[in-house]
């Protein structure tokens, strides 16, 4: 739930409802859009019937065509409200962890790519997004602290696609519309870091997500999913038997696999799984802790 500036818990905004504001701004600029272009179309429509009658001087055509320019120029401010309503609810959206997420894949894409533009242009909004959510993090942590401004508790971050050494997990994450962003806790440690992982699906309103923590410095997407998939291939989750013994290795490996599960689907997730199995032949080194 989003919280106001001055309420409890707050300033905070969920995801969901900054997304309804960014769709609710982006019609609203589509609908003014084609009403300028109606004015416009208009009025190109009587200048040209003016043109084609010089008599038509102080006859009703000039007068609508004086009422059509007015029109256009109240379509035009019109529009200009809109994109300046749409950029501001487009900055509201990316300063919450989906919204966050969206960036950090279309900054891989565009990386991905080669476009040093829109990479620059992507790199600022995830700046400004990180400044901000960083900035209100500590504003409702030193809330709890008697109204003090406390020390920022975490610092958020987002967590690069893929390596400088390929692997399959970089191809996977690819494919399968992977973003991943966290929380750094410096005072843990410095690999001390609470992710979530979205996969963003096309056909689907909202990405599918899971949180855990891990302790790695310097994770990206691909190692994140390797060190899942490493978990659960380790001790057989997808496979094993019913009365299998439940030691706390065997709670990790399961509940990796739930989340590859939620992220991929059970087919999914056996293909990550068997990834890592090719991969690495020693999974026991893996990094996450739950």
């Amino acid at each position: 739930m989003c919280k106001g500036l001055h309420e409890p818990g707050g300033p905070y905004r969920c995801s969901d409802d900054m997304q309804v504001n960014y769709d609710r701004a982006l019609t609203t600029l589509r609908s003014r859009s084609e009403q300028k272009g109606e004015a416009a179309q208009r009025l190109s429509a009587l200048t040209e019937l003016i043109a084609a009658r010089p008599d038509a001087g102080g006859t009703a055509l000039q007068s609508d065509q004086r009422l059509a320019r007015l029109r256009l120029s109240q379509a035009e401010a019109a529009e200009a409200a809109a994109w300046k309503s749409l950029a501001h609810a487009s900055r509201e959206r990316d300063a919450t962890p989906r919204g966050l997420a969206q960036l950090a894949l279309l900054l891989g894409d565009a990386r991905d790519r080669g476009d040093g533009d829109l990479s620059i242009s992507v790199r600022a909004r995830v700046d400004q997004a990180l400044a901000r959510m960083d900035d209100e993090a500590r504003v409702r942590q030193g809330r709890r602290r008697e109204g003090a401004r406390a020390p920022k508790p975490f610092v958020h971050e987002i967590v690069p696609r893929g390596t400088v050494t390929p692997s399959p997990f970089d191809d996977l994450a690819r494919r399968d519309g992977v973003a991943v962003i966290a929380k750094v806790y410096y005072s843990k440690g410095p690999g001390a870091r609470q992710v979530r992982v979205f996969r963003f699906v096309a056909a689907e309103p909202k990405p599918r997500m899971v949180e855990f923590t891990i302790d790695d410095p310097a994770p990206t997407a691909a190692s994140i999913l390797a060190e899942r998939a490493r978990q659960a291939a380790a001790h057989g989750a997808s496979t094993a038997q019913p009365g299998t013994p439940l030691t706390q290795d065997r709670r990790r490996a399961l509940k990796a696999h739930e989340h590859l599960v939620r992220l991929f689907g059970e087919s999914g997730a056996n293909e990550y799984v068997a990834a890592a199995r090719s991969t690495s032949p020693d999974a026991d080194s893996a990094r996450v802790r739950r």
